[in-house]
């Protein structure tokens, strides 16, 4: 609900210092970054338009405005959430559809749907670009929901025209989205254990040209 929203905001670690108003000012402190970072995600800005507003500013003030933030936004979430959990058939029929979660979909209090609006990218260069915005978009907010104490799964949705016309329909979702991504969203079993993958290095992963 919306006072266990605020109080996770307000119990985030942060430093003493207040916030720069570059981007660059937060290589060095990570916790700053990660809420500059959610606060991004939910005002749908980029973390430099973020700082030009609230640069300068202690997180005694920018606390307050990121709690305020998020209840509007996640709010509504937690109350779909609440409804949902009253209706389990509707969030197995989704899942039956995306069928990949047959190991755990028992578990699942709700499920988000990431969507591209297919209208905001046009020409054969852009083809592509909603996918890519789309599970940017989609690591933001798994973040987002992590941060505050919801865990997550990713579930891919690589699937025909047919299984995303049932998913629009099921769901309500305007013919003009394309779905990029399911999010099953709850909280994790006390105890529960998650998969870690190791990272590999910097090195192994890009090309970089002097």
């Amino acid at each position: 609900d919306a006072d266990a929203i605020a109080q996770k905001i307000r119990k985030a670690k942060t430093d003493p210092d207040a916030l720069p108003s570059e981007a660059k000012g937060l290589d060095e402190r990570p916790e700053a970054r990660n809420l500059v970072n959610i606060y991004a995600a939910l005002s749908e800005q980029t973390v430099d338009a973020v700082l030009a507003d609230v640069g300068g500013k202690q997180f005694s003030e920018f606390k307050p405005m990121l709690a305020d933030l998020a209840v509007a936004k996640l709010s509504p979430i937690s109350s779909e959430m609440a409804r949902l959990m009253q209706a389990p058939d509707e969030i197995d029929a989704i899942l039956r559809i995306q069928n990949g979660a047959t190991a755990f979909a028992q578990t699942v209090p709700a499920v988000g749907v990431v969507t591209a609006r297919r209208a905001m990218f046009v020409g054969p260069d852009e083809r592509n670009q909603r996918w890519v915005d789309g599970g940017l978009f989609a690591m933001t907010l798994v973040w987002a929901f992590h941060a505050l104490g919801l865990s997550t799964c990713m579930l891919n949705w690589a699937l025909p025209n047919v299984s995303s016309n049932r998913l629009r329909k099921l769901a309500g979702i305007p013919d003009g989205e394309d779905i990029v991504v399911l999010i099953a969203i709850g909280h994790a079993a006390e105890g529960a254990r998650v998969a870690r993958s190791e990272k590999r290095s910097v090195d192994d992963l890009g090309i970089f040209h002097s």
